[in-house]
């Protein structure tokens, strides 16, 4: 397909459905989340991908927030900032474009035809029992080793859909004009094409250092040990369509026996931004019961959930055997948690079968976690 249908598509796929009742907070930091994503899909080769995540953003900073009810309420030099964000990401979203409509409107050169018109001998390959470790990536903080496991297989893939309007109807941008169709480029195009629409609602794997959990513990053995619940936020970044944790960030916080709430999620939005890092989830202690996810901590996890659909829950539970969960809600979860508006511990209309152990995680044995604690003591 040409790059104006396919520009369509990508669009749609950038959507965000239910906005009305997010946060505005998190409204920034779903956007911020999906600069971050564009940037790194962008520099490892995938602009498609990027253009999406920058069209997320921009759906959200230009179009989204400022109908929510809360913006009046953000002060003018808030306003300002997000307002010239919205430009940066305009500019670079600019770019993208170009390059995807060189891309997808470029001729395809003819395939030369053999002198004798007969196809080519086949040429024997031997074939080699596919590995089953995943490929090395070449970033500072991860390292791969043979002794990687994954936790279960895949999940099936999410969809995602819905429609926006076009934000940049408005706005007076102007792209390269098009190039004339050309019959012969569409077949292959819309191939590759399809293959990018499709892998938009795939879960991506999470990569987990195998020294995470025993690492946060460690750290919060004290609380641990008076039965006070401790949390911390799960970082990272994403590599060849992958994400890998790489931090926990441990916020000012307060526990008590069987909770615990960030004081301030400003702080580790912040944090998250100034070093590039992705929020990937949550790990938190059950220091005295057993390993699940409570009421609260659904609705805790939903809004991690919410904004990436691959975010996890890690649950330490060292006081029983089966000490340590690694969760994630599911369709029916995600639904049911959208539409209570309970607070504290409460039963839901149907509870059974809102979350699961993730099934879209690997624990890399060899593989350092760094902890970053900002708590007050």
């Amino acid at each position: 397909m040409r790059w104006a249908e396919f520009k369509v598509k990508l669009q749609k796929t950038a959507d965000l459905n239910q906005t009305g009742q997010v946060p505005l907070r998190s409204l920034w930091n779903i956007a911020h989340q999906a600069i971050i994503l564009g940037a790194q899909h962008y520099s490892q080769g995938s602009p498609e991908h990027a253009y999406i995540y920058y069209m997320r953003a921009v759906n959200i900073l230009v179009k989204i927030a400022p109908k929510h009810q809360q913006y009046s309420r953000e002060s003018s030099s808030e306003q300002s900032k997000y307002r010239a964000i919205a430009i940066e990401v305009l500019d670079k979203l600019e770019e993208i474009t170009g390059l995807l409509q060189e891309k997808w409107d470029a001729p395809t050169p003819p395939c030369p035809i053999s002198p004798t018109n007969q196809p080519p001998e086949p040429v024997p390959v031997p074939i080699s029992p596919p590995d089953p470790s995943p490929s090395p990536v070449d970033d500072p903080c991860i390292e791969l080793a043979p002794g990687d496991r994954p936790i279960a297989p895949p999940l099936s893939p999410v969809q995602e859909g819905g429609d926006l309007e076009d934000p940049f109807a408005n706005l007076r941008m102007s792209y390269p004009k098009s190039r004339p169709p050309i019959q012969s480029a569409e077949p292959a195009g819309t191939s590759k094409q399809m293959a990018i629409l499709a892998s938009i609602g795939e879960l991506c794997r999470v990569n987990i250092p195998g020294d995470t959990p025993w690492q946060f513990l460690r750290a919060v053995e004290d609380n641990t040990r008076r039965d006070i619940e401790t949390c911390g936020m799960l970082m990272g970044c994403m590599i060849d369509r992958e994400y890998h944790i790489t931090h926990v960030y441990l916020p000012k916080q307060k526990g008590t026996a069987n909770t615990v709430e960030a004081q301030d999620d400003l702080e580790y939005l912040n944090f998250s931004i100034d070093n590039n890092l992705l929020q990937l989830g949550w790990i938190h202690t059950h220091p005295s019961q057993s390993c699940f996810l409570s009421s609260v901590d659904l609705h805790t996890h939903f809004g991690f959930q919410r904004d990436l659909k691959e975010a996890i829950a890690i649950v330490m539970a060292p006081s029983v055997k089966d000490n340590i969960g690694f969760f994630s809600l599911t369709d029916k979860g995600l639904r049911i948690v959208q539409n209570c508006h309970k607070a504290g511990f409460h039963e839901h209309s149907q509870n059974e079968g809102l979350y699961e152990s993730s099934r879209h995680t690997i624990i890399r044995d060899r593989s350092k976690i760094t902890i970053v604690d900002q708590r007050n003591f």
